[in-house]
């Protein structure tokens, strides 16, 4: 059961850099599995930076579980 906690964590750690590193990366990935064709907005970016932080949170709370 660490194992899998200590699993989750990594897998949230990984994808809260994701989402505060490389945002329009991310969106561009997630855009071009479902075919859409929008941009960006500084909107968005906001929310890639708030899904990183839970992301983050996730991560440094996963081990305990």
């Amino acid at each position: 059961m660490a194992f899998l906690g200590v699993g989750l964590a990594a897998l949230c750690w990984l994808l809260a850099y994701l989402h505060l590193r490389y945002p329009d990366a991310l969106f561009r990935l997630e855009n071009s599995l479902v075919g859409a064709e929008t941009r960006l907005t500084e909107r968005g970016r906001t929310g890639y930076r708030v899904g990183g932080g839970v992301f983050a949170v996730v991560g440094a709370v996963a081990p305990s579980l």
